[in-house]
């Protein structure tokens, strides 16, 4: 049985739309202790079902550092409120870790590409994404993706799917069509 996990780390500039992971002062809109925060795990030229939305609860968010170096870490070890574990956001550095079943399932595999937005409280945005590592088995399989290491960041946030559909589009013709 394969099992979901995530884990990304950035130390240096590869997350979207800013150059730089810098971290958001204490009390600002986009101070996650207050509002919480929300990651999104999306294949990129996906359908709706090919995204999954993770929200992350302001009471597993803590302040760390001072006012003048703003850091935050989430953490919610055992997955109570989801399958992420903890994330840690500080000047030029973003780590994100999870595991569980309410992770984005590979069971379509290939993917192709992927994609994950953090966003933290209600204006700030960070992205990333990366095309499978070569060769597609084992890199991009059901039980694995693994992106290319060192991928830039896109130019913009890749957009996040919101359309109904399949790959082959079969259950999106209408059943006449299927029968002529």
């Amino acid at each position: 049985m394969a099992r979901n996990r995530i884990a990304t780390t950035d130390p240096t500039t590869r997350f979207a739309p800013t150059t730089l992971v810098v971290a958001p002062a204490f009390g600002s809109p986009a101070d996650p202790t207050a509002v919480g925060a929300t990651l999104q795990i999306y294949k990129l030229d996906g359908f709706l079902e090919d995204s999954v939305t993770v929200n992350l609860p302001a009471a597993h968010w803590g302040q760390t550092g001072t006012a003048a170096q703003p850091g935050y870490k989430y953490r919610d070890p055992q997955g109570l409120d989801g399958p992420i574990t903890s994330i840690v956001v500080r000047n030029g550095r973003l780590t994100i870790r999870g595991r569980g079943a309410g992770l984005y399932a590979l069971a379509d595999a290939p993917q192709g590409a992927m994609a994950l937005r953090l966003n933290l409280g209600s204006s700030l945005t960070w992205c990333a994404a990366a095309p499978a590592r070569a060769p597609a088995f084992p890199y991009d399989s059901a039980g694995r993706f693994e992106g290319v290491p060192n991928s830039p960041p896109p130019a913009i946030c890749p957009v996040v799917p919101t359309e109904p559909g399949s790959a082959s589009e079969a259950f999106l013709t209408p059943l006449e069509s299927l029968l002529d």
